[in-house]
């Protein structure tokens, strides 16, 4: 179970730095950080609006 939980972590954190990268043209260091913390970047960028 931990692992497929792992799997899913890991695989948003790179689906999220790429969308964060390059479709909502975020600078490197924000991208990374928004998508190492892809639960709560995905609420600042979409549901909050920053």
């Amino acid at each position: 179970m931990f692992q497929l939980i792992w799997q899913i972590y890991t695989t948003g954190i790179v689906i999220f730095f790429l969308v964060f990268l390059l479709l909502e043209d975020k600078p490197f260091g924000s991208a990374l950080m928004n998508a190492i913390f892809w639960p709560a970047g995905v609420y600042n960028v979409y549901i909050a609006g920053g």
